[in-house]
């Protein structure tokens, strides 16, 4: 669909359970714990994404 995404991963493989296309953004956790993944980082990589996006919509 060429929607972007942002996956968030604990122990779960995202190569099983993953997006598929353009615009995939997995945050994964080194520990394999969501406990261990800071939400800052998602945000971070949402921002990223939106701005990405953003730009290169303005591009077509």
């Amino acid at each position: 669909l060429d929607r972007p995404n942002i996956t968030v991963y604990g122990p779960t493989d995202p190569g099983l359970i993953g997006g598929y296309g353009k615009n995939q953004v997995e945050c994964r956790s080194t520990s394999m714990s969501l406990a261990d993944l800071p939400a800052q980082t998602v945000f971070q990589n949402l921002n990223l994404e939106i701005i990405t996006n953003k730009l290169t919509s303005e591009i077509r």
